[in-house]
């Protein structure tokens, strides 16, 4: 059994989650992440550890309007209740599930972290 973790962790200030990518989830709490690639390959992150480090990436990013981005991933956020919430992830930005040339706000990651976590969970052996 795993743990859901809570988006109204110390973690997260409030002005963060409002502002960020994650802020239509409120303060739910947290029960997986699906992630998959273009070509359908799929990983599901389920432990609390795993569900932090994601979240904790997603706080406190820079937000612009952009378009002709490459995303790599499909990130689906399943809380413990509610609505899913689906963003694409390449290796410098998060956004909404538009396709990639749509002008849309994304949010600029600090620092390739995040891709360079996901990649080898969904293509073992590969380097980011």
């Amino acid at each position: 059994m795993t743990a859901a973790l809570s988006l109204a962790s110390p973690f997260t200030s409030a002005s963060a989650r409002d502002a960020g990518p994650l802020a239509s989830l409120g303060d739910q709490a947290l029960r997986a992440i699906v992630i998959r690639d273009a070509a359908g390959a799929e990983v599901t992150l389920a432990s609390r550890e795993d569900l932090q480090f994601v979240a904790k990436q997603l706080t406190h990013l820079k937000a612009r309007r952009d378009a002709k981005v490459n995303p790599e991933f499909t990130l689906d956020f399943h809380p413990q209740q509610g609505r899913s919430l689906r963003l694409r992830l390449g290796k410098t930005f998060i956004g909404p599930n538009v396709p990639a040339s749509t002008v849309a706000r994304r949010w600029q990651l600090r620092d390739r972290a995040l891709y360079a976590f996901i990649e080898p969970k969904v293509h073992p052996g590969a380097t980011p």
